[in-house]
C-alpha cells in the first residue's frame, strides 16, 4: 500500500462528517414543483412546521425546545444524528438527557475503549481520573474532545449505561494494549502490548506535529498483532486483538460496509439491554437515519428503528447541524475550520437555512410533517441527498452559529 493510499485511510474515521457526506450530493439544487392550484411550495411548509428556541447560559428555553423534550419523553429509542466537532451539540444531547431518564447510551466509540472509559468515571478518584485523562484522552475518540466527555460524565452519573458499537479508533491501539498488559499471564504478549503502548504513543506525538501516520499503519504492528494470535492468552485477550486486527482491516482498505456491518454486530450484542431500557444513540448524521443512508445500504438508525418496530413501537430520529461559525479539527493539531452555508457541501440544506434568521434563534424543523405534507401536496423533492435527509429524520435542528470544541488533553 503506498503513502498516499495510507494517508487517505487515516483520515477517514475522522472525517466522516456531515459536511463531508454532503459532498456526494447531486450538485443540482433541491426543486420542488408546487401545486399550481394552492400555491404550496416547500419553503412555506418549511416555514410552517418549524419552532424556535434559545440557548443563554447552558440552557435551552422555547417553544422549540418544548416540543423536542415532549417528543423524547415519548419514545423508548432516541436517535441524535450529528455533524461533529462542536461545543454545542453535546450539550443540547445532555440537556435532552437531563429532562429523561436513559438506562443506556450508544455512541461512536468501540466496546472495549467504552467499557475502559466508563469504569474510570464511575470509580476513580478525581486525581486518578485526571491523570487517566491526561495519560489516554487522546484515545478516547469523540470523547477526546471536552464538551464530549462533560456529556459523558453526566450520564454515568446518572446510572446510564455505556457502549460503544464502532471500530477501534487509530489511536486507541495504545489504550487497549495497555488494558490488556495488565491482565495477560504471558511475558511475551505483555512486552507486547507494552511495546504497542510506546510506539502508538511515539507516531501519534508525530503526527499531532503534522508528520508520519499512525501506528496502526505499521508493518510492526501487523506482525505483533500476528505473533499475539499465535500465543496461548485469555479470552479478554482475545476479543481485544480481533477488534485491533477487525478495525485495522476497515481502515487500510477504506471499507465502509464493513464498519456497518461491524456496528450492527456490536449493537445486536447487546439487544436484552435495547429492549429493556429507555435508549439514547448519538451518531454522525449518516449513520442514525431510518431508512436508506446517503452512502447506500442501511445503517445503525434502520437497525433501531426496526427493532422500535417489531416491538409495536417507533424510534425518534433528530438531526442536528450548525449554520454558521467553526468547526474543530479530527485531532490536536489538526485546524479548525470556517462554516459557509452558502458554498460548498452545506449547500445541499440551504432551503432550511434560509428558514434560520440571525445568530440567536436555533430552529427545529419537524421534517416528518413537511414530508408528509410535501407528498400530500404532490411536491415532488428532486434533490436525492435532501429527499433521503427529510425522510431518514423526524426532526432537523440548525443551529445559527456554532463553535469549534477543543480537547481535554
Amino acid at each position: 500500500m503506498n503513502k498516499n493510499m495510507k494517508t487517505s485511510s487515516a483520515t477517514y474515521r475522522f472525517r466522516l462528517t456531515l459536511s463531508g457526506i454532503l459532498c456526494l450530493a447531486l450538485t443540482t439544487f433541491l426543486t420542488a414543483q408546487s401545486s399550481s392550484d394552492k400555491g404550496i411550495t416547500l419553503t412555506s411548509l418549511i416555514k410552517e412546521h418549524s419552532k424556535k428556541f434559545q440557548c443563554s447560559a447552558g440552557r435551552f428555553v422555547g417553544e422549540g425546545w418544548t416540543a423536542i423534550i415532549e417528543e423524547t419523553k415519548k419514545h423508548k429509542h432516541v436517535l441524535i444524528g450529528e455533524d461533529h466537532f462542536f461545543n454545542e451539540i453535546p450539550l443540547f444531547v445532555s440537556k435532552i438527557a437531563e429532562a429523561n431518564s436513559f438506562d443506556n447510551f450508544f455512541c461512536e466509540i468501540d466496546p472495549i475503549s467504552a467499557k475502559l472509559i466508563e469504569k474510570q468515571l464511575k470509580t476513580a478518584s478525581e486525581t486518578a481520573l485526571r491523570s487517566y485523562i491526561q495519560k489516554y484522552g487522546s484515545t478516547f475518540s469523540f470523547f477526546a474532545l471536552s464538551p464530549e466527555m462533560e456529556m459523558l460524565k453526566q450520564l454515568v452519573s446518572a446510572d446510564t449505561k455505556v457502549f460503544g458499537t464502532d471500530q477501534v479508533v487509530l489511536m486507541a491501539d495504545r489504550l487497549i494494549s495497555a488494558s490488556l498488559k495488565e491482565v495477560t499471564k504471558s511475558e511475551t504478549a505483555r512486552a507486547i502490548y507494552q511495546s504497542i503502548e510506546e510506539e502508538s504513543k511515539a507516531k501519534f506525538e508525530q503526527l499531532a506535529a503534522g508528520k508520519g501516520e499512525p501506528y496502526f499503519f505499521s508493518d510492526s504492528f501487523v506482525d505483533q498483532l500476528k505473533t499475539l494470535e499465535s500465543l496461548n492468552l485469555s479470552e479478554t485477550e482475545r476479543e481485544g486483538i480481533k477488534a485491533m486486527k477487525l478495525s485495522q482491516k476497515i481502515y487500510m482498505e477504506n471499507n465502509h460496509r464493513l464498519r456497518i456491518q461491524l456496528m450492527k454486530h456490536n449493537l445486536m450484542q447487546e439487544m436484552d439491554h435495547i429492549l429493556n431500557g429507555k435508549n439514547l444513540y448519538k451518531y454522525g448524521a449518516i449513520h442514525a437515519g431510518k431508512g436508506e443512508s446517503l452512502l447506500g445500504g442501511f445503517d445503525i438508525g434502520n437497525v433501531v428503528h426496526n427493532i422500535a418496530e417489531s416491538q409495536f413501537e417507533s424510534s425518534l430520529h433528530i438531526m442536528i447541524v450548525g449554520k454558521d461559525g467553526m468547526q474543530g479539527g479530527s485531532f490536536k493539531g489538526d485546524p479548525d475550520k470556517k462554516l459557509d452555508p452558502s458554498k460548498g457541501p452545506l449547500k445541499a440544506l440551504q432551503p432550511f437555512f434560509e428558514a434560520v434568521e440571525g445568530d440567536k434563534d436555533w430552529v427545529v424543523f419537524n421534517t416528518a410533517r413537511i414530508l408528509r405534507a410535501a407528498k400530500r401536496q404532490k411536491l415532488q423533492l428532486e434533490n436525492r441527498t435532501l429527499r433521503i435527509l427529510v425522510s431518514n429524520y423526524d426532526y432537523l435542528v440548525i443551529i445559527p452559529k456554532v463553535t469549534a470544541a477543543s480537547f481535554i488533553y
